[in-house]
């Protein structure tokens, strides 16, 4: 996993009022408004990514992403990414968008990820046991 730097990417506006329909068997369909964005890597940064570029659909009220597509270096669609299910919760110093439920297709190979966020806790300490090397490898804590 890894975290870019919004300047190792150019981004370019491809439509700045579209609307994106997110259908769920789960938990129906949701309509956002949406900008929707072209992210490509500058060239010194292009060998770090597998993909030659991404678009993003934001919707407007929650500058959340609600659907991402990666296409390889040839242009061709790789991955498909919707958030079915996006909700916002008050935590202790403030409120949270929480992506309950993502969904991502592997479009060439049509393999499916589902990720589901059923419980959470917000603004609580977390214990220093869920860093270490036993947890990662066994996920349990001495």
């Amino acid at each position: 996993m890894g975290r870019r730097k919004i300047t190792d990417d150019k981004h370019e506006m491809v439509n700045p009022n579209v609307s994106v329909t997110i259908s769920s068997k789960d938990f129906g369909s949701f309509t956002y408004n949406c900008w929707q964005i072209k992210e490509t890597p500058i060239p010194s940064k292009a060998k770090e990514v597998e993909y030659a570029y991404r678009h993003y659909w934001i919707d407007k009220k929650t500058y959340m992403p609600v659907k991402i597509q990666n296409f390889d270096k040839k242009g061709t669609l790789l991955k498909t990414m919707v958030i079915e299910k996006l909700e916002q919760t008050k935590g202790i110093k403030g409120t949270y968008q929480v992506r309950r439920a993502v969904n991502v297709v592997n479009e060439k190979t049509k393999r499916v990820t589902h990720l589901w966020i059923k419980d959470y806790k917000w603004d609580q300490k977390v214990s220093t046991s869920y860093f270490t090397q036993q947890w990662l490898i066994t996920g349990k804590i001495k």
